[in-house]
């Protein structure tokens, strides 16, 4: 009978060694995995992960009385217990544009939030390795080109230089003489080479612009009000993907994002400011701006609030998408790493 007993404890010891085991076991994680979610760029606890048309189609999230994630998939429902998932929600709405979502796919992410001690990269290969997932990326934290550099003149500042025009330009916007990037006669500073610009004269002798083009403003949020602005604004403005991943809240004026709607379009030959690329000749011929926001002033962008940018304004009608940001070298270094590793991003733009 002894001999039983130790026999039975023996075993039992066993049986909750091995759970243990299994519990504590960590997963290997590829390189290419470990890669993607390094650095400090990365959202932490945040995975966007595309499902395939069929697995997509099966999923039924719900939520237990004691909190548990269910999905309707009996193998992602262990995984969710396993790997301590706390949420699945959809990143790309779909009430607006179905057809035009589902055509391209972006209807298949969503953004699944860990938590517990396992590393983000193991979850990601996990979910990686599960069949009916097609990609796993993370939400990367986005950076804006040129920030501390731009600034754009008041209303206070635009009077200053109301009468500071050429009769040699072909316009009266009293600071194009100093836009060498758009006409450079080799005069704006010593060593100016004549010529070094966009041409952009040649292109104004055919057209100013064109007010059924509209551009979005992939940025920090475009200053409406401003007087060498607001003729040019697209009707509905545009809307708020920081404080909103949809994009429900107001635009917020800040500098990048109006310094470079301004480059784009700002209203040309109306005697204030500069010109604009595509602003027009002055009679409501320039382009239009609409102004996606992704930008704060405390410079927090990512990638599911910049891919829904991107959407919104194909879905308005943008036929321009202007983007003055990107990624930090680590991680991204070829085309291929980009259409991998930020393939929400990718699938926007497409």
């Amino acid at each position: 009978m002894r001999i039983r007993f130790l026999l039975l404890t023996t075993a039992l010891f066993a049986i909750t060694g091995c759970t243990k085991d299994f519990d504590d076991a960590v997963t290997v994680v590829s390189p290419e995995i470990e890669e993607m979610f390094s650095g400090d760029n990365v959202e932490p606890k945040v995975l966007c992960v595309k499902f395939d048309r069929e697995a997509a189609q099966k999923l039924a999230i719900t939520r237990t009385r004691s909190g548990e994630i269910m999905t309707g998939d009996m193998t992602l429902d262990e995984i969710c217990r396993d790997y301590d998932i706390v949420s699945i929600e959809r990143i790309v709405p779909v009430n607006e544009f179905e057809e035009r979502k589902r055509k391209y796919g972006l209807d298949l992410w969503y953004k699944v939030t860990v938590g517990g001690k396992k590393s983000d990269a193991e979850v990601a290969q996990k979910l990686q390795s599960t069949e009916g997932i097609e990609f796993v990326n993370p939400n990367r934290r986005i950076k804006r080109v040129g920030h501390g550099t731009a600034h754009y003149a008041t209303a206070a500042e635009l009077e200053q230089f109301a009468s500071n025009t050429r009769a040699d330009l072909p316009f009266n916007d009293p600071y194009l003489s100093e836009q060498w990037m758009l006409i450079n006669d080799g005069t704006i500073y010593r060593g100016a080479v004549a010529g070094a610009d966009i041409n952009v004269a040649g292109a104004w002798a055919m057209t100013g612009g064109n007010n059924e083009v509209i551009v979005s403003v992939v940025d920090g949020g475009v200053d409406y009000n401003h007087p060498d602005l607001a003729g040019n604004m697209w009707s509905g403005i545009g809307r708020n993907f920081v404080e909103s991943r949809t994009g429900t809240s107001n635009v917020t004026a800040e500098e990048h994002g109006t310094h470079v709607a301004g480059a784009v379009a700002a209203v040309s030959n109306n005697g204030i400011g500069i010109s604009g690329i595509a602003g027009g000749t002055g009679s409501g011929n320039g382009a239009k701006i609409m102004s996606c926001q992704i930008f704060s002033t405390d410079d927090q962008a990512d990638d599911t609030g910049t891919a829904n940018a991107i959407i919104f304004g194909a879905d308005n009608g943008a036929v321009i998408s202007q983007n003055s940001w990107g990624y930090d070298y680590t991680g991204i270094k070829t085309e291929a790493q980009f259409e991998r590793y930020a393939r929400l991003i990718k699938d926007a733009i497409d």
